[in-house]
């Protein structure tokens, strides 16, 4: 199945309106289409090498714009979704939603850089940037910055050794497959803490923001768990 759609996106990739589709995936893949655009950038790159500075910054263009759609996501359906978030994600709560807030600053372009560039998958970082409210012009700049060098080295590195990474791609692409997985499920996993620590959140203001969402404690009572005792007025 796996070589099949590889054959099939190879046959694609020489298609005149091929440049189209690429952009729509790469529209698509950064709010919630599932397919990456790496799937129609590495066989155009094998297809027309001598196109890849214009394939690799339309697709960068492409994901920044689909960006948007993904904040939009984040910032004005994150209220409703959130119940059901907290009902069905294991150890979801406001109080671990509040403590993954970024802090403002430079820190937050550089982070929102670093996790456009990194395995964890875009659209991730562009909802999250929505339910936190990064502003719109901050998020586009540090998202460009941070895709735009991805997505040209990969057509780089195609186009350059088409021949070289065609062979390679085809004799190990279950392997290369399974790695992609492997450093998908990892992102997930280390994704936020990165933005964390780019954004300077310790763990004591992580530890002071969860206890600002949750309810303060009563205090403790020593008297048993009676009431404590109260002065009344006596009459004369």
């Amino acid at each position: 199945m796996m070589e099949w759609l590889y054959r099939k996106c190879v046959e694609w990739a020489g298609h005149k309106h091929s440049f189209w589709v690429l952009m729509a995936i790469s529209f698509g893949n950064s709010s919630v289409f599932p397919v990456t655009p790496y799937i129609p950038l590495v066989p155009m790159c094998y297809a027309r090498p001598e196109m890849w500075l214009w394939y690799g910054l339309g697709s960068s263009l492409a994901c920044v714009l689909g960006g948007v759609v993904g904040w939009l996501i984040g910032a004005v359906f994150w209220d409703a979704a959130a119940p059901f978030a907290y009902a069905w994600i294991p150890g979801l709560t406001p109080a671990v939603i509040e403590s993954l807030r970024p802090e403002a600053g430079a820190g937050l372009f550089v982070a929102i850089a670093a996790l456009a560039v990194s395995p964890v998958p875009y659209k991730v970082v562009a909802i999250a940037a929505g339910v936190f409210q990064v502003p719109l012009p901050l998020f586009l700049i540090a998202s460009f910055v941070g895709r735009a060098p991805r997505m040209v080295a990969t057509a780089a590195v195609v186009s350059y050794g088409s021949a070289r990474c065609r062979a390679f791609i085809e004799r190990h692409l279950v392997a290369i497959a399974i790695a992609s997985a492997v450093v998908t499920v990892l992102s997930w996993m280390y994704g936020l803490p990165l933005l964390r620590a780019l954004t300077g959140k310790s763990g004591g203001e992580k530890a002071a923001a969860a206890q600002s969402v949750a309810p303060a404690a009563l205090p403790a009572s020593t008297n048993g768990g009676a009431p404590p005792p109260q002065d009344y007025p006596t009459s004369r």
